[in-house]
């Protein structure tokens, strides 16, 4: 838990076990956190990365390294409660001022960083997670039917605002919740319009490659490595990154046996380690394959459900949080090619012609429905609930009559995706990295960037090939760069639950390195006398065996870059850089002719 605030209230608890941070308390107010401005009567708090500190201070008089929350107040002091509209950036803010009697807590306009609050009669607690809420005896932990609505009917996504408990919301993004003497409202600063789209197919391409490289610069100072599925977001992010920093540091995540039980589907029709490969190859990334095993990621459920503070993906979460924890013992900063799918219309639901019934990723209400015993069932009455929320949020994002039927429905299911599939991944990405210790910047999250893809009229986006990142169907394709598309990490392989955390003591000396760490344990493996145990607390660093060293991914034993025994060695399945497929031609990106 990184902040916790209470205004308009004499809160007497310090606080130790609510949140990490230090304590700041003026009159009524209180401010816990790592980055505070006091100033007067007022305090202030941001959380995350001010994209335009710089900008801002020159603006406001400031010096060009002034605190994030300094830049906060005095944007305050000169916009008033206008001041979210200047600020830029995956941060958080809160100004208080007892002088004015007002509080404005804002969240970033894409809803990068959580933030939770419970009103109570004019006063407010809030925090990045709902556990400090829990923890200070603010509110009670209490479920009513509408919460559980959401966690049956809709979870993991939530309605925007809500959660799970009944006295916990949440400021939805590019909003600010606003008291002034004792009344609170909710103000939308900012949210993705629908604009004419007035460029052509090959002006778009380069708009959207300049965004693409703001969004990487603006970053690129922090020196992340990356994670690599080889599909079409990481590898593009990968590409523009290497430009900027060589050797780049990648991760990728494999599975025990992977190669013997991985099973198509719509969402990940191919396996990832073969375009890893070709990615890793091109761009001379410093590659690092974690392999994750089942008992353990199984194991590693219940901590990703604490982290998250609700029931979330599952496996799905937890191999991230492994993943994550892995990369932590080489770099604390890592991108993410997340948000890509909801950008760029990378999933299977954007495409076709099929009228919009429902949340597409909400699926199996029936299998829902049995976990629940009859009484309750017929009470919540999932279904009318489900169906009521989609109708009315389907006619809010509906963009109106005067776009065509193909082009309308393809926003307004964009606009779905942004409020619920997006922000759960967010949440995820957020929760399950920074538990293990690592920072993750998901540059395809820009708002600049979203803002400029949504407008671009399906006219360009149909053009198979030439789009910002290219692929086929209503929107560019995201996924592998032969038109797969992915899921997050771990799902739908056989058995569906891998990993454990990184062991203590692994060795992440990449001039040296070993191209597989497989964490989880005790380990048993096959050998000439049969099945061995091997004992935990020690990297067993070796081939994988599942997809990874069949694509020809550095192996084990062997020193990692270029020229190294297997580097970027030609592709068992059978995918060909000389075809142009793979990450050899990404031509909406001008990525074309890679590094051989």
């Amino acid at each position: 838990m990184n902040y916790f605030g209470i205004y308009h209230s004499d809160y007497t608890q310090t606080g130790g076990g609510v949140c990490d941070a230090p304590c700041t308390t003026k009159g009524r107010m209180t401010l816990c956190a790592w980055d505070v401005a006091s100033e007067g009567a007022a305090l202030a708090m941001t959380r995350g990365s001010l994209r335009n500190r710089r900008a801002l201070a020159q603006t406001l008089g400031l010096p060009g390294d002034a605190e994030p929350a300094r830049v906060a107040l005095a944007a305050w002091r000169k916009w008033g409660e206008e001041y979210p509209t200047h600020v830029e950036g995956p941060v958080m803010t809160c100004v208080m001022d007892a002088g004015e009697d007002v509080m404005v807590l804002s969240r970033d306009r894409m809803g990068e960083q959580p933030v939770f609050y419970a009103p109570r009669d004019g006063r407010v607690a809030f925090s990045d997670h709902p556990d400090s809420l829990l923890k200070s005896g603010w509110v009670e932990p209490v479920m009513d039917d509408d919460g559980l609505r959401e966690l049956f009917g809709l979870g993991p996504a939530r309605t925007p605002g809500r959660t799970y408990f009944r006295d916990i919301r949440m400021v939805e993004p590019g909003c600010a919740l606003i008291i002034r003497e004792g009344r609170q409202r909710l103000e939308r600063y900012f949210e993705i319009a629908d604009r004419p789209h007035e460029d052509d197919a090959a002006a778009t391409v380069r708009r959207t490659r300049a965004l693409l490289e703001q969004s990487v610069a603006d970053i690129a100072d922090l020196h992340p490595g990356v994670m690599l599925s080889g599909g079409l977001d990481s590898t593009a992010l990968t590409a523009l990154l290497s430009e900027r920093r060589e050797p780049l540091l990648s991760f990728s995540v494999d599975y025990q046996n992977n190669a013997r039980d991985f099973r198509a589907n719509a969402f990940r029709p191919e396996m990832d380690a073969p375009y890893t490969a070709l990615a890793v190859q091109a761009f001379h990334t410093q590659h690092r394959v974690v392999t994750l095993d089942p008992q353990s990621l199984a194991r590693g459920m219940r901590r990703a459900v604490s982290l998250r503070g609700f029931p979330g993906m599952a496996d799905i979460d937890s191999s991230l949080m492994l993943f994550s924890e892995a990369i932590a013992r080489v770099t604390r900063c890592v991108v993410s090619g997340e948000c890509g799918d909801e950008v760029f219309g990378g999933y299977p639901w954007f495409r076709g012609e099929a009228p919009l019934e429902g949340f597409p990723w909400s699926g199996s209400l029936a299998l829902r429905e049995s976990l629940l015993r009859p009484e309750l069932r017929a009470r919540l009455k999932l279904g009318e609930y489900v169906r009521d929320v989609f109708e009315a949020r389907r006619a809010a994002a509906d963009p109106g009559p005067e776009y065509g039927a193909r082009e309308r429905r393809l926003r307004t299911m964009q606009k779905l995706c942004f409020e619920y599939f997006m922000t759960n991944l967010q949440e995820r990405a957020v929760r399950m990295c920074e538990g293990a210790g690592v920072r993750v910047l998901t540059p395809l999250c820009d708002d600049r960037l979203v803002q400029y893809v949504y407008n671009v009229g399906d006219e360009v986006h149909g053009r198979a090939g030439e789009g910002p990142v290219s692929g086929g169907g209503g929107r560019p394709a995201s996924g592998t760069a032969a038109q797969a598309q992915k899921k997050p990490l771990s799902q739908d392989m056989q058995p569906r639950i891998r990993g454990d955390r990184a062991p203590d003591g692994a060795e992440h000396g990449f001039g040296q390195g070993r191209a597989d760490i497989r964490v989880g344990g005790p380990r048993s493996r096959a050998g000439a006398g049969g099945i061995r145990s091997e004992p935990r607390g020690n990297p067993v660093v070796r081939p994988t065996d599942g997809g990874a060293a069949a694509a020809g991914l550095p192996v084990a034993d062997q020193p990692l870059g270029p020229g190294a025994p297997g580097y970027g060695s030609s592709v068992a399945s059978g995918a060909s850089v000389a075809r142009g497929e793979g990450v050899a031609t990404m031509p909406g990106l001008g990525i074309s002719g890679l590094r051989r």
